[in-house]
């Protein structure tokens, strides 16, 4: 029983500058049919995910409806949506997000919690074995796939897959992390959020990892190596190159 918290709060500024008018996890596939968020959560399912919680900026409120029609095509697929304001960064979003979901109660707090992106799709996951190992003492784990630039950020493990370190942005491995972040509960990531000192004005989930790291956590390295499933959509130029060769 995997929660799934997508951390959609991110102004897509890349995308503004461009001149795309839609959110970034709203924009379709080169059929025109599928949203990058409806794939995302495609893929999800496909792996038995069931939950999900959707944190959005509240300018995203215009697009509320498309949000939910994006999605209406799931039967067995439970959504909330929780609109923020502007955060500043993923980490910030995904501690506002687990915030109320906490204080509402709307999962069981024992259960594990992971944060994902907008423009990340991944396929062919299992998690049942990482949801067993968090039941057993693991506090977290990490996605992470092949990859050598140094637009992502990397993790450094050891022969067990336990991960040593993580740096944002700097390749310390050929292991880039997907955007997937999996705690052990609410609690164990609310605790390391607000005992992380950040060293930046953007908040990154890296930093809550390495503090973890730094106080003895047991972290997995969760290592996907086919690099063909992992769809990053992050920037205009990986989105339009996708949707010509899609």
């Amino acid at each position: 029983s995997l929660n799934i918290v997508l951390c959609l709060a991110g102004k897509g500024q890349r995308f503004v500058d461009e001149g795309y008018s839609d959110p970034k996890f709203l924009l379709k596939d080169k059929a025109g049919t599928e949203s990058i968020l409806s794939l995302i959560i495609t893929n999800f399912l496909a792996a038995g995910v069931q939950n999900f919680f959707l944190v959005l900026n509240i300018k995203h409120q215009i697009w509320e409806e498309q949000i939910r029609n994006s999605i209406s095509q799931y039967s067995n697929l439970q959504y909330k949506l929780i609109f923020i304001s502007e955060t500043s960064g993923q980490a910030e979003s995904a501690y506002r997000g687990i915030m109320y979901i906490n204080e509402k109660q709307l999962i069981n707090p024992k259960d594990p919690i992971a944060f994902h992106n907008g423009d990340t799709i991944l396929f062919k996951r299992n998690f049942q074995p990482i949801v067993e190992n968090l039941r057993k003492g693991v506090d977290g784990a990490i996605d992470t796939f092949p990859a050598t630039s140094n637009a992502y950020s990397y993790v450094k493990a050891c022969e067990q897959g336990n991960i040593l370190c993580i740096k944002e942005k700097k390749v310390i491995s050929n292991m880039a992390t997907s955007g997937l972040y999996i705690f052990k509960n609410c609690k164990t990531f609310i605790c390391s959020y607000e005992n992380t000192i950040f060293s930046r004005r953007e908040k990154y989930i890296s930093e809550v990892y390495q503090e973890m790291i730094n106080r003895q956590s047991k972290i997995l390295n969760l290592h996907n190596n086919r690099k063909q499933d992992t769809l990053i959509l992050g920037t205009p130029s990986e989105y339009e190159h996708w949707k010509k060769s899609g």
